[in-house]
C-alpha cells in the first residue's frame, strides 16, 4: 500500500478476497480525502471499485493493482490486471435474466469508464465527480 497527497495504490492477489480488500482500501482513502465527497458519492466510488476489481479477478491474471487518484473535481479509480484475456464484457451486453455481466454497465452508469490493453495486461478506469 502506498499513499501520496493525491493518490494511493494497493497490490492485490487475484482471488475472492480482492474485491473486499479493494473496498476497504478505498473507504480508508476516502476517509482521508479532502474535500470529502458526499455520502452517496462515497457509496458510488466503493461500488465502482468493487465492480472493477471483481472484473479483474474474473477476467485477469494473478496480480491486480488498484490505484486511486484525486482529480480536480473528483477521483479516478483504476484497476490493472496482468491477464492476457481480452477486455471484459461491453457495458449493457447482458440479458435481463443473466445472473452476472452487469458490473461494467453499473460502472458506466456511475462514472466515465475507460479501458485499455497493453503487453502487460488490462487497465480499466472510472472517473467520478462530485
Amino acid at each position: 500500500m502506498d499513499h501520496s497527497d493525491r493518490g494511493a495504490h494497493l497490490e492485490l492477489a487475484s482471488g475472492p478476497e480482492a474485491p473486499r480488500q479493494g473496498r476497504e482500501f478505498t473507504r480508508l482513502w476516502l476517509a482521508l480525502h479532502h474535500p470529502k465527497p458526499p455520502p452517496a458519492t462515497i457509496d458510488d466510488i466503493i461500488l465502482v471499485t468493487s465492480e472493477l476489481v471483481t472484473n479483474a479477478v474474473r477476467h485477469g491474471g494473478e496480480r491486480i493493482t488498484l490505484r486511486l487518484h484525486q482529480q480536480e473535481a473528483g477521483c479516478r479509480v483504476e484497476v490493472h490486471d496482468s491477464g492476457t484475456n481480452t477486455l471484459g464484457p461491453t457495458p449493457g451486453c447482458c440479458t435481463d435474466d443473466a445472473e452476472n455481466g452487469r458490473g461494467l454497465a453499473i460502472v458506466s452508469e456511475l462514472s466515465i469508464l475507460g479501458q485499455s490493453r497493453n503487453g502487460g495486461g488490462t487497465t480499466a478506469w472510472a472517473d467520478l465527480t462530485w
